[in-house]
């Protein structure tokens, strides 16, 4: 049985003076006072047809909330969650738990916080940053917005390192398959696993290497034809799970003939892969390819809107790399649509800098942009005198405070939930524990 919030504890957990409590109590305050969060949750938790009003009791809404910004606060694992609700009275107290009362599993956490989609914490961002402007906690005159990238979830996307994982899931369908296809299933895995580790080596020939390569190209050809054959028997079987599963081997040998693909382009042919052309990842196939400072990241990029209170006004997670100067006008809307306010002044770096930009950006009512130097721009006409270019360039550089706090306090460096769901879902999540957090301090 689901509902919004519990009803009545079995015994209050007394209160602890310490500063730690005192923001906790203050977060619990404001999650209080908007109970529309609590219906938005109940609705991911309900949405697999299952009655909300029938059955065992489980964990609220309210207590699903409140789990998910203790997770993101702490920067723990789901089996130190647990651990930490069983012996802490105040985070017992935070997440509604009585004396008596038990704690939830490290799998009861997981599920839970899972079906959180990122459709809902986006809303429940909005709900947060509407609270704080209608109590007077933010008032939008001023916003500074950047952009970063957050990791996905996976290792260095080296070419033998991703056939060899291909080869590994491949083999592992395939063993769940023979319980309906009466057939020998290929067995190369320590050949597989020899030569992904060779071609490691510090020193290689380029000969030792195509033919290791070859070689290696060749086994995972074998196992994505008996995965394509596998998936084209089991669709003709009357059964649900076999379907499911010639779905899965119909999936990943499409991921690994990818794979085999651009090796061969990148080995034997010596051509230079766009990224929008790699798969960097057979797992999580969203990934984008992101340079950064001399530095590449595989994950997603993020554009966020701070407020002069550190609020997280506007957010937007991005597929593939658009350039910053296409981002300037719609993180100006987002903050209007979410906080009903038409900033003052906009302070961005030149990466946002256009004459365009700076035309569209009064259109929206903005009466001061600044964006640096340079581009053309009359930086005079669209700012105004020295002093005030100065104060909002001034201004401008906290955002990279402010993200610099995302990432090490909240832990958006790189998202801990997989797939491209549960990469949106995560740093939503942080997103939402972070406007808390801000609002918390600013009451």
């Amino acid at each position: 049985m689901r509902t919004t919030h519990r009803r009545q504890l079995s015994l209050p957990v007394p209160s602890v003076p310490h500063k730690h409590a005192r923001l906790l109590a203050s977060m619990a305050a404001i999650l209080d006072a908007m109970p529309e969060l609590e219906e938005q949750v109940l609705s991911d938790l309900t949405s697999d047809g299952v009655r909300s009003d029938f059955g065992r009791d489980g964990l609220s809404a309210q207590q699903v909330l409140r789990l998910m910004v203790l997770y993101t606060m702490l920067r723990t694992t789901f089996e130190q969650l647990e651990f930490h609700l069983a012996d802490s009275p105040t985070y017992r107290a935070f997440c509604l738990l009585g004396l008596t009362d038990p704690p939830p599993k490290r799998a009861s956490i997981a599920g839970n916080l899972a079906k959180l989609r990122p459709a809902t914490l986006q809303a429940l961002h909005v709900y947060v940053v509407r609270y704080a402007v209608e109590h007077k906690l933010e008032t939008v005159s001023a916003v500074r917005t950047d952009t970063t990238t957050v990791a996905a979830p996976i290792r260095a996307p080296l070419d033998s390192a991703l056939l060899s994982d291909s080869v590994r899931v491949l083999t592992r369908l395939l063993e769940r398959a023979q319980k309906w296809i009466p057939t020998q299933m290929p067995n190369h895995r320590r050949r597989v696993s020899h030569r992904s580790t060779s071609l490691r080596a510090p020193k290689l020939s380029k000969e030792e290497r195509e033919t290791l390569y070859a070689d290696l190209i060749d086994d995972t050809k074998i196992y994505v034809e008996a995965a394509l054959f596998s998936a084209t028997y089991l669709e003709g079987i009357d059964d649900p799970k076999a379907y499911l599963l010639s779905i899965e081997l119909r999936t990943h040998a499409e991921r690994a003939l990818c794979v085999v693909d651009q090796t061969e382009r990148r080995i034997f042919d010596e051509e230079k892969l766009a990224p929008s052309q790699k798969l960097v990842s057979i797992f999580e196939p969203h990934t984008d390819i992101l340079c950064k400072r001399n530095s590449v990241v595989y994950g997603h990029k993020v554009c966020l809107s701070f407020g002069k209170t550190g609020l997280v006004l506007a957010a937007e997670v991005l597929r593939g790399n658009p350039a910053d100067s296409t981002l300037t006008t719609d993180a100006i809307e987002q903050v209007q649509s979410n906080s009903g306010k038409t900033p003052h002044d906009v302070a961005m770096d030149k990466g946002f800098a256009s004459k365009k930009n700076v035309v569209d950006v009064k259109d929206l009512g903005v009466q001061r942009v600044d964006f640096g130097e340079g581009c053309g721009i009359d930086t005079e006409q669209a700012c105004g005198n020295r002093r005030i270019r100065r104060k909002l360039r001034r201004f401008r550089a906290g955002a990279e405070g402010l993200i610099s706090w995302l990432k090490r306090s909240l832990q958006m460096r790189e998202s801990r939930w997989k797939g491209d769901q549960g990469f949106d879902s995560y740093v939503w999540a942080v997103i939402v524990t972070a406007c808390i957090q801000a609002v918390a301090r600013s009451g």
